[in-house]
């Protein structure tokens, strides 16, 4: 995402200036790092990680191994066998694709969570209100 400008200090022209708004894996850093801090006793979590670009012979190894398009980015399971929750990190401004939209629609419908966010304070607060996180 780009700013509209900022005026150069010398030459008093505009330039484009890129945004600072954080990455997905920034965004994934900060949550798995409140997590190791704040996670509640007895929830395990891990990440799924489908979306890094592969050549075309890993990709096909990954694909015949089962791999699955559109599989959120952390997965939640809980002490008390209640439904897992699915968390899709996505950068600022970012939606599900139709993949992800797709697996979203899969686990609701089999009766598990799924939410997804694009900044570190709104994950947080759905792990707070999932109870994830204390």
């Amino acid at each position: 995402m780009m700013l509209p400008g900022q005026r150069d200090l010398f030459t008093k022209r505009y330039r484009r200036v890129p945004s600072l708004d954080p990455s997905e894996f920034q965004i994934q850093s900060a949550v798995i790092a409140a997590l190791r801090l704040q996670c509640r006793p007895g929830i395990t979590y891990w990440h799924c990680p489908n979306g890094e670009v592969r050549d075309k012979r890993h990709a096909a190894k990954l694909k015949a191994m089962g791999t699955l398009r559109g599989v959120a980015d952390l997965t939640f399971v809980f002490p008390n066998a209640a439904p897992l929750l699915f968390l899709e990190l996505k950068a600022y401004g970012r939606r599900l694709t139709p993949d992800q939209r797709q697996f979203r629609d899969l686990m609701q419908a089999a009766g598990h969570l799924y939410e997804w966010a694009d900044s570190v304070s709104m994950a947080l607060g759905i792990l707070l209100k999932h109870k994830v996180v204390k």
